[in-house]
């Protein structure tokens, strides 16, 4: 399965009413060397996702005017992080779990 396919797959999960997204990817992570990107990849995808279908409401913080910063509930991101964990089984098959948690909460997180 291609990572398009995967990607379609998460969209149809997190919306009922599927009518149409463009997904465009750019990014300096190194694939393929160990370093979490493909969990980098799912946390990012799933957080945009959720956000977009209105699953998640982050409330905005102030920052610098060239980045976005939000603040999620800690509900929000066990969501993120139980679909961004769907999403390393549907790329790796048994991913430990580790990876997802350190990209959703900057740390290890067991629930």
């Amino acid at each position: 399965m291609t990572n398009l396919l995967k990607c379609v797959y998460v969209y149809v999960l997190c919306s009922s009413n599927v009518s149409g997204v463009h997904i465009a990817v750019h990014s300096a992570l190194p694939a393929s060397a160990g370093l979490g990107s493909s969990a980098a990849f799912a946390t990012c995808l799933v957080t945009s996702l959720l956000i977009g279908f209105g699953r998640i409401s982050p409330s905005p913080q102030p920052g610098d005017e060239d980045a976005v910063v939000v603040r999620l509930t800690e509900s929000d991101l066990r969501l993120i992080n139980s679909w961004s964990f769907m999403v390393e089984k549907i790329i790796h098959g048994r991913p430990s779990g580790i990876d997802n948690s350190i990209s959703t909460y900057g740390q290890n997180h067991h629930d």
